[in-house]
């Protein structure tokens, strides 16, 4: 099996790359038909990687540090099955907040991303994080609280080291499994290399050029 075969399911419901395609093959593989999400920073409409699933069926904790943005999310969907919290999400904080037991993380938060998910002590099944996609194959870690997020071959190191292995990649956003349902992906190869999607984005508001 082709090791980037994954990104050929990509598809944009309401996505910004094609992460709904990619979601929906993952749990398809995995056997997982309605789940619980939680999303950090999850509070735009337009670019959403949880909002496809919600229409599914799933149920969800929202979390977003915009309390406008967070509002106009709760009025779209079913409150019925989500949760929705106010807060801007510092390191060690998510624990505390989420739900013991729950299949899949979103992280987008441009900025400490690395960090939200390196204190977390949960594990759930897959996690969906954004990276600096003009970093490329170096790698790069802001200082907590500064700027430029962090490449995709530091999330790669991360995941490792708690138990998670890369599965796909879009143009920013990383997905990552626990290393026990790794091998029913029937990847080889899942380094930075290999995975890696050349983008000419920049990275959400900052405009630093991180690829000289």
């Amino acid at each position: 099996m082709e090791n980037k075969w994954l990104y050929q399911y990509k598809k944009k419901i309401i996505s910004q790359f094609g992460e709904d395609g990619i979601l929906e093959k993952i749990f398809e593989v995995l056997g997982i038909d309605k789940g619980f999400v939680v999303d950090v920073g999850a509070g735009n409409l337009h670019n959403s990687n949880s909002w496809e699933l919600m229409n599914k069926g799933w149920s969800g904790l929202f979390i977003d540090a915009d309390k406008n943005r967070l509002r106009n999310l709760k009025r779209h969907l079913n409150s019925d099955r989500s949760e929705f919290i106010n807060v801007k999400i510092e390191p060690g904080m998510l624990d505390d907040l989420c739900k013991s037991d729950f299949d899949l993380l979103c992280i987008d938060i441009d900025g400490n991303d690395y960090y939200v998910w390196e204190s977390l002590r949960h594990t759930p099944k897959v996690v969906l994080i954004e990276f600096n996609p003009c970093i490329k194959f170096n790698d790069y870690l802001q200082e907590k609280d500064g700027k430029g997020g962090c490449s995709l071959s530091m999330l790669i190191k991360l995941g490792k080291t708690k138990g998670y292995e890369l599965v796909s990649a879009t143009e920013i956003n990383a997905f990552f499994v626990r290393k026990e349902f790794f091998s029913k992906f029937g990847i080889e190869d899942n380094s930075v290399e290999t995975l890696f999607v050349n983008s000419d984005k920049g990275y959400g508001r900052d405009k630093t050029d991180y690829s000289k």
